[in-house]
């Protein structure tokens, strides 16, 4: 079993490399090369949209999985889990046990998506761009979705973000850590 890890616009970071230490993910897929990487949020988005965007990124996301054998634990982040969300109804799914995407707003965009396998998504509590319980409402009918609220803004996993917290993302890596070992992932 393969574990990947999707960042978010921040690019692999310093806190991206302690996150996938300890969730032991040895693949780590980021938008740009992996000694590239923000520190600034809206220069990390800026860039993000106007130099890759997520049609992009889903790219760069499945060329990575191309070259990896049996099922596969892929958890991206903001803009990553948006552009895997974009992959979870194409042939890749076919090798995913699960997908979590952690607070993947532009989901939003792409409703139509229908992931063909188990896939978490995790909301922060509010969106400043819309209503989480909106969305919620569209994705609820999907067969291998499942759907988590926290109380934290988003971002909360990563220390470069605003919307970070300790608390909240301690919490997740232990539910992180306990559905690896459900999938044997770890």
């Amino acid at each position: 079993m393969h574990c990947v890890l999707v960042t978010d616009v921040f690019g692999v970071t310093p806190d991206v490399h302690e996150i996938a230490r300890q969730l032991e993910m040895p693949l780590v897929i980021a938008p740009y090369s992996a000694d590239s990487w923000f520190e600034d949020e809206t220069a990390a988005y800026a860039w993000f949209m106007e130099q890759v965007g997520i049609t992009e990124y889903a790219s760069i996301i499945e060329r990575e999985l191309d070259g990896l054998t049996g099922p596969l634990v892929v958890i991206g982040f903001s803009v990553g889990a948006t552009a895997l969300w974009t992959l979870l109804d194409t042939p890749v799914a076919d090798r995913i046990a699960q997908a979590f995407c952690f607070y993947g707003s532009r989901i939003r965009e792409h409703v139509h998506c229908e992931p063909t396998c188990p896939t978490t998504v995790i909301f922060p509590a509010s969106e400043p761009s819309f209503d989480v319980r909106i969305l919620e409402r569209q994705l609820a009918p999907k067969a291998y979705v499942a759907m988590r609220f926290t109380r934290w803004a988003h971002g909360f996993m990563n220390r470069y973000s605003a919307g970070f917290d300790s608390s909240g993302r301690d919490q997740w890596m232990e539910i992180l850590l306990q559905a690896l070992k459900k999938t044997g992932a770890h």
